[in-house]
């Protein structure tokens, strides 16, 4: 049993040891992975500049497609008037 004890001490440190290494590595990495709250603040209004911008070229091409619908019906009704006048 004295034996058992006198191999567990030592790895018992060693695990921990190596324990607070690892979670000192994943703080680290967790931290190059998300960004702080400076940055999320400093690129926020950037962000919602872009989100208005792409919201206008919504919806403007919402508009694009309605006149070009209203053109082919146009053309449509010209054509029509033409080849009956022809």
């Amino acid at each position: 049993m004295e034996k058992i004890l006198k191999w567990l001490e030592p790895a018992y440190k060693i695990v921990t040891a190596l324990g607070i290494v690892g979670i000192f590595i994943l703080n680290l990495w967790l931290h190059s992975k998300f960004v702080s709250k400076d940055d999320f603040e400093k690129h926020q209004a950037r962000t919602t500049a872009v989100e208005i911008a792409i919201i206008k070229m919504e919806a403007k091409a919402q508009t694009d497609f309605r006149q070009d619908e209203t053109l082919k019906d146009h053309e449509t009704r010209i054509r029509s008037v033409e080849h009956r006048h022809n």
